[in-house]
């Protein structure tokens, strides 16, 4: 059974995102049940770590620093029916038509504003005709683009990228939230079977140490290789020092 801390079901309430929560995070795998209360310590043998490509051992994993982006806006004006657009990695288009009025400055400042409206990244302008565009969820720049129609010009330029070990959920579609096409994986600790996994979230105040808590933002849930609450291992049977790998990961949000 799926289970929330109350951590994660305030940080929900107070109008977070469950992709965004767990975002860096890490799944541990333990034998035995899954304790009928998230915020309890496991009170279970821990067996494997899962991270981005195994890459935290049984330490916490690392976050990834912020993507950003620039856009460099040109042409020569007027600017009047020209059109500006940029797409994040989510796929969704924000649009600026210049009117006449308009200076390289003013379209920064006006397209800025539309990105904005995006969960996924933030945009500034810097007064001249430069946005900067940052991820709020690491991930969410891959792919960006940016175009123009008219004779106006918008160049995309990469600034500042770097992975961490923690495991990021990928894209979105029918209320299930599915793992990331990097590897999930890692190094048996302990030999014993597998029987629950806590999706830890990877917190600035510090990561989640298992202890009793109502602050961590955690999310509990049975294990099997298949038709488990959330993931399928690769196998049940941990062993000490070999590679367990999550071939699948599907969190679905219930309609009801």
């Amino acid at each position: 059974m799926i289970r929330l801390s109350t951590g994660l079901v305030n940080y929900l309430a107070g109008g977070g995102s469950l992709k965004k929560a767990l975002c860096d995070g890490c799944i541990d795998v333990y034998s035995g049940t899954q304790p009928t209360d998230s915020d309890s310590a496991s009170g279970a043998l821990l067996l494997c770590r899962i991270s981005y490509q195994g890459g935290a051992g049984s330490s916490a994993p690392t976050a990834s620093t912020a993507k950003k982006d620039v856009l460099i806006i040109g042409g020569s004006g007027p600017y009047t029916s020209k059109i500006y657009a940029y797409t994040p990695g989510d796929g969704n288009t924000y649009t600026y038509t210049a009117v006449l009025a308009d200076t390289l400055a003013t379209i920064a400042k006006a397209l800025a504003a539309k990105i904005n409206a995006s969960s996924v990244v933030s945009a500034y302008d810097d007064g001249v005709s430069q946005i900067v565009v940052v991820e709020n969820i690491p991930g969410a720049l891959v792919g960006d683009t940016s175009a123009t129609s008219g004779s106006g010009t918008m160049s995309l330029t990469t600034v500042s990228s770097a992975r961490g070990t923690g495991i990021q959920f990928g894209g979105v579609a029918v209320g299930a939230l599915s793992k990331e096409a990097g590897a999930w994986q890692g190094t048996g600790l302990q030999a014993g079977l597998a029987g629950w996994g806590r999706f830890k979230a990877n917190l600035s105040s510090g990561f989640d140490d298992d202890s009793t808590s109502t602050s961590f933002m955690r999310l509990d849930f049975a294990i099997n290789t298949a038709n488990s609450d959330m993931i399928a291992l690769s196998s049940l049977n941990m062993v000490s020092g070999v590679t367990s790998t999550v071939d699948t990961c599907v969190l679905t949000i219930p309609k009801s």
